[in-house]
């Protein structure tokens, strides 16, 4: 058995890494991806915006970013910045945001569902007084979805206006 030929021993090869270029073209993502997380990209948080107008101050608490099932909360606070009472504001959500979330619950319930708006009418706003609209949102379409939301003393006033985006990730 020793006597019997042994195979040639095979010859000296530089090892080295072969990509196709499709590959090539995604390991940048792949790399990009952990760095995004780091950075906070993906995670789920909330996002206040405020603005004002001659006769109201809004500020809007809304999730900038959430996961598919997951309820989210939104919060509107309108404060009486004039020196009268306001008999009624009038808060109007873009209906078009509120598609992309299920099982929406408004607090106060909306008075008002128009082909555009959800609207909720504040009763009795003293001066300095604030009053407090709370909804909760179950996220259901993945991407990203822009919200407006506008708070009123009167037909005639210029609104105050908030806008933002909502991002739903798998």
């Amino acid at each position: 058995m020793s006597d019997a030929p042994q195979p040639p021993k095979p010859p000296e090869m530089q090892r080295r890494m072969q990509f196709y270029p499709i590959q090539l073209i995604g390991m940048p993502f792949i790399f990009l991806i952990p760095v995004l997380a780091i950075l906070g990209v993906f995670d789920t948080g909330t996002k206040t915006v405020e603005t004002s107008n001659s006769s109201l101050e809004m500020l809007v608490e809304y999730p900038r970013s959430c996961r598919y099932k997951n309820v989210v909360l939104l919060e509107v606070f309108v404060t009486n910045t004039s020196s009268e009472a306001i008999p009624t504001v009038t808060v109007s959500y873009d209906r078009e945001y509120f598609e992309s979330f299920s099982e929406t619950a408004f607090m106060p319930s909306e008075e008002t569902v128009t082909q555009d708006a959800y609207e909720i009418e504040l009763q009795d706003l003293k001066a300095g007084d604030t009053q407090y609209i709370q909804t909760h949102l179950r996220c259901e379409a993945y991407g990203q979805h822009e919200l407006r939301i506008e708070a009123a003393a009167s037909e005639t006033e210029e609104p105050a206006t908030i806008t933002g985006s909502t991002i739903i990730f798998p």
